[in-house]
C-alpha cells in the first residue's frame, strides 16, 4: 500500500501541483504544531486512507461531503476481475462510465462529484484503496489551528 500511496501522490503532484503544494503546506503546519500526529504514508500528502477489503467492494452513488471541497482523492482498484463484465467507475454528474482495470487509479474531487462503481461477477475479487483529506483539517489550519 505504501508503494501505491507514493504512486498516487506522484500523480496528484503532477496533475495539480498547486493543490498538492497547498496540501503539503497545510498539513506540515499541523504536523509541526502537533509532532505526535504523523502521516499515514511518508511518501504521500493525503492524511487519511480507506481500505475497502471486502472481496466484492461496491459503492453506491455518493459524494464525500466531509472531504476537502476543492481537493482530490485517489481511488485505486486491486484484485482479479474481468473489467469488460462490470466493475466500472461511474461519474454520474458527468454521465461517464469508466472501465476500471485492476491496478487502475482515478483522481477525483470526491466531495463534489457523485460517483460509485458497478458490481463484479460472483467469483471475482475486487478491493479499493482510497486516499483523501477531510475538509475540517484545512478549515482548522486556516483559523490558526483552533
Amino acid at each position: 500500500f505504501r508503494r501505491i500511496a507514493g504512486h498516487n501522490n506522484t500523480l496528484f503532484s503532477f496533475y495539480t501541483p498547486r493543490l498538492h503544494n497547498h496540501y503539503q503546506a497545510t498539513l506540515n503546519q499541523i504536523y509541526e504544531a502537533y509532532p505526535h500526529c504523523r502521516q499515514i504514508f511518508d511518501n504521500s500528502v493525503w492524511p487519511a486512507a480507506m481500505f475497502n477489503l471486502s472481496p466484492s467492494a461496491v459503492t453506491k452513488p455518493h459524494v464525500n461531503g466531509e472531504n476537502y471541497a476543492p481537493g482530490w482523492c485517489a481511488v485505486t482498484a486491486i484484485g482479479q476481475y474481468d473489467p469488460t463484465k462490470g466493475v466500472h467507475f461511474v461519474l454520474f454528474d458527468l454521465k461517464l462510465i469508466i472501465k476500471f482495470l485492476p491496478g487502475s487509479t482515478i483522481l477525483i474531487p470526491s466531495s463534489t462529484l457523485l460517483h460509485g462503481n458497478t458490481a463484479i461477477q460472483p467469483h471475482e475479487r475486487r478491493y479499493l484503496f482510497t486516499q483523501y483529506a477531510a475538509g475540517g483539517l484545512f478549515r482548522w489550519a486556516e483559523y490558526g489551528l483552533q
